[in-house]
Parts: C-alpha cells; sequence; structure tokens
C-alpha cells in the first residue's frame, strides 16, 4: 500500500505545477480524488471545469455528476474509484497539445501512485494522452489496449459525458461501453479474451502483454506515435 507521504508528495507536485499558461488562469490546479485504501479503477478525464476549479476536487460539475450516474448505472461503487484529469489546470475550453504534454509528468506521477488494475477513459483528449498510438474515440470507444504509461492496467475509453450532454443520442453506446468495462473490472470477463485491434477491430492482437498495447501488427506498425 502506498504511504500517505508518497500521496502528499504526488498531490504537491500537482498543485505546485506552473508548466503552462493554464496556472495564470485558474483558481489552482486539482489532483486526483481517490480514497486512501487504494483504488482499482481510475477514471481519467479531459480537465477540470468551473465548479471543479472552485472545489478543488475533479469530476464533481455536470459532466462529472453524469459520470458518477453512469458508473452506479453498471455497478461500480463511486467511492472506491479514483478521479482525475489530463490536464489539472481549468482551462475553460479544451486543451491544446501543447498543454496536456505539459501536464504530462503529472498525468504519468498521478497514475503510477494509483497503480489501478484499470483505466477509464472519458473523451478524445484523455484519449490522446493514454493511447499509444493514433486513433479516435468513434473507432476505439469499448475496446480494451494497454495505457503508454508504467502500468500493467488494461484501459478502455468511451464518450465524455460532456459531450453527451451536448449530444444525448451518443449515451447509449456510451453506457453500453461502461457495462462491459464493469463486467470486465469485476473480473467476470477476461479482457485478454475479448481485445480486439482498435484500427482494422479483426482478432489477431498481437503481444498483449508487450508493445502491441492492443493493435494487430499491421496496423501497430502503420500507427505508432
Amino acid at each position: 500500500m502506498r504511504t500517505l507521504a508518497e500521496r502528499k508528495a504526488v498531490r504537491d507536485q500537482v498543485k505546485g505545477c506552473v508548466s503552462c499558461g493554464l496556472r495564470a488562469g485558474c483558481r489552482e490546479p486539482v489532483p486526483f480524488d481517490a480514497p486512501l485504501s487504494g483504488v482499482g479503477i481510475v477514471v481519467v478525464g479531459e480537465a477540470p471545469g468551473y465548479k471543479e476549479d472552485q472545489e478543488g476536487v475533479p469530476f464533481v460539475g455536470p459532466a462529472g455528476q453524469l459520470a458518477r450516474q453512469w458508473l452506479t448505472r453498471v455497478g461500480i461503487n463511486t467511492v472506491d474509484v479514483a478521479w482525475m484529469n489530463v490536464v489539472c489546470c481549468f482551462p475553460n475550453r479544451t486543451p491544446t497539445t501543447k498543454e496536456v504534454t505539459a501536464c504530462r509528468p503529472n498525468l504519468t506521477a498521478q497514475i503510477e501512485y494509483l497503480d489501478p488494475k484499470f483505466v477509464l477513459v472519458f473523451g478524445g483528449v484523455a484519449l490522446s494522452a493514454l493511447c499509444p498510438v493514433s486513433t479516435k474515440i468513434s473507432e476505439s470507444a469499448g475496446y480494451f489496449w494497454r495505457p503508454s504509461y508504467k502500468t500493467s492496467a488494461w484501459a478502455m475509453a468511451t464518450w465524455h459525458p460532456a459531450a453527451v450532454l451536448r449530444n444525448v443520442s451518443l449515451e447509449d453506446k456510451a453506457l453500453e461501453d461502461l457495462e462491459y468495462f464493469s463486467l470486465v473490472a469485476k473480473e467476470e470477463v477476461d479482457p485478454v479474451e475479448h481485445v480486439y485491434c482498435l484500427k482494422c477491430k479483426k482478432n489477431d492482437v498481437w503481444q498483449y502483454h508487450s508493445c502491441g498495447l492492443g493493435f494487430c501488427e499491421n496496423c501497430w506498425r502503420l500507427s505508432v506515435k
């Protein structure tokens, strides 16, 4: 189990970050929120919203509340989940690639500290930050893969709840993905036996536990960043 000193060090790293211009326009960076007892699931979103910036806690605004409702609906206890974002400061817009890159040390430190078994990724910005190849939510939602950081976790992406608030027709697909994520996270299904290539959707995923990371060999070689 991680120590309280390690937890404080990671949170202090995030709160003290001034790596990009977003720090000047927010109250303070928002670090992960997680129970002291440890977690098996980490939920990763895009960035804090206005309410998150004011309260210093991720996923408490309208989109965050919808995300919590979704997880409860599919049988995941939100109290036992860690919540965080790929960008830790409130941008009041979609974060740029430069800002995501600047915040990457915070993302890495938080995921490595939390050491989850599963990572649930909401939205394209978080997907691009965590997935080792270039792909879109429309291509990869509902498929399991390995994140590009030092973790043995399985990750799955789906539509961001903020996107669903703008386009409610996406909700059925997001809930379908979350039902499957919940099933796998409860260890009722082995994701290795149900992984398809994120690009071509063929059941010939290459090297589950090595650099293939959920892609067939051909798509991996064509798509690697």
